[in-house]
């Protein structure tokens, strides 16, 4: 683990809620698991590439500073510029918030200072310089809060799916997870003035909706959301709609939680109000003709795909103000239409099941 002896694990998390996604955001991760003791051909597997690659990666963070090691080198000849008049007026529209330009986000990000300037002057930046006008711009990395003082505010399911997958002749596997997301605002590190004490205009509510999703071995993907309080009704449902989406022929994978974890659901899927377990295991599963669901075992979300998922749509949510429920609703219509789909075997097969 030598190419990481001078970095530290804070450094590396840190360094990941500055970054939002793509190729930079992988390479931290990486080098997270390295440094948290996983293998090379491990974290192959999980990223999927070539062991040679993570290699590449985890040398970057020996040889470069760490701001710039998750970044490809800008292409020679140098970026597009922004000068002069213009220059003063895009550091002026940094020093207020993104909405009062027309922006959901109430906070600036390297990504979303990149679609500006692109909108707005017709350049293109490398994000490694986006990074450098923020801070030329008087601004820094910090995490804002509620305005102090201000009070907080006081059934039916809803899809959306993406992609229909081909006829295929054997099963298709199918993880599902839950993720519920109440009225307000994602409070996340964003780029604020410096000397600032910034804030993000929030509101709180006990207003919520539950959000089903579930992600094929091919990357199809299937989500539902409600606001009611879920059931073993609902599990049921679930299964009926995914089998309605994919094809019968289903391998499902469901967490233990109270709704799918009941004997009503066994007895839909297999004619039986009982589990069985695999092997001399603790995996319990049920079996029907078509129909098979699987269940994880305990305290391991790691080999839930669908778990990245909703780390990619916490990020789209950050700071933008959720003020009521049906503006939550038409928001996951959006964030959810973003989602990176990951591939689920990385997460099946991970060194937790060995």
């Amino acid at each position: 683990m030598g190419r990481l002896d001078d970095v530290t694990l804070e450094e590396l998390y840190k360094l990941k809620d500055q970054i939002d996604e793509g190729k930079p955001r992988e390479r931290v991760l990486a080098a997270i698991g390295r440094k948290q003791g996983d293998q090379i051909d491990t974290l192959a597997e999980r990223h999927g590439v070539v062991t040679r690659t993570i290699q590449n990666w985890l040398n970057r963070f020996k040889e470069q500073p760490i701001e710039q090691a998750p970044y490809d080198a800008p292409r020679p000849g140098g970026p597009a510029k922004i000068d002069g008049a213009e220059r003063e007026q895009l550091f002026e529209q940094l020093q207020q918030p993104p909405t009062e330009l027309g922006y959901d986000q109430q906070a600036w990000s390297a990504k979303l200072l990149l679609h500006h300037v692109k909108e707005e002057y017709g350049v293109e930046y490398h994000e490694t310089y986006a990074y450098d006008l923020l801070r030329e711009a008087g601004l820094s990395d910090s995490t804002a809060s509620p305005p102090r003082g201000r009070p907080p505010r006081q059934s039916r399911v809803r899809r959306h799916s993406r992609k229909k997958r081909p006829e295929l002749s054997e099963k298709t596997v199918v993880v599902v997870d839950q993720f519920t997301k109440h009225v307000g605002t994602v409070l996340r590190r964003g780029w604020f003035p410096i000397g600032s004490n910034p804030t993000v205009e929030t509101s709180t509510s006990w207003e919520s909706v539950t959000v089903l999703g579930a992600v094929t071995d091919d990357g199809d993907s299937f989500y539902c959301w409600t606001d009611e309080n879920l059931t073993r009704f609902h599990g049921i449902r679930l299964l009926e709609a995914l089998q309605e989406r994919f094809g019968d022929e289903l391998v499902v994978f469901l967490d233990r939680a109270g709704y799918f974890w009941a004997r009503d659901l066994w007895e839909h899927v297999s004619g039986t109000r009982a589990t069985e377990t695999v092997g001399d295991s603790s995996v319990a599963c049920v079996r029907g003709d078509d129909l098979e669901v699987w269940y994880f075992p305990s305290k391991l979300p790691e080999l839930n795909a669908v778990e990245g998922c909703w780390d990619q749509l916490q990020e789209w949510f950050k700071h933008r103000l959720v003020p009521d429920l049906s503006t939550l609703e038409e928001y996951l219509r959006q964030g959810l239409s973003t989602i990176n789909e990951p591939d689920i075997w990385p997460y099946l097969t991970s060194k937790y099941l060995s």
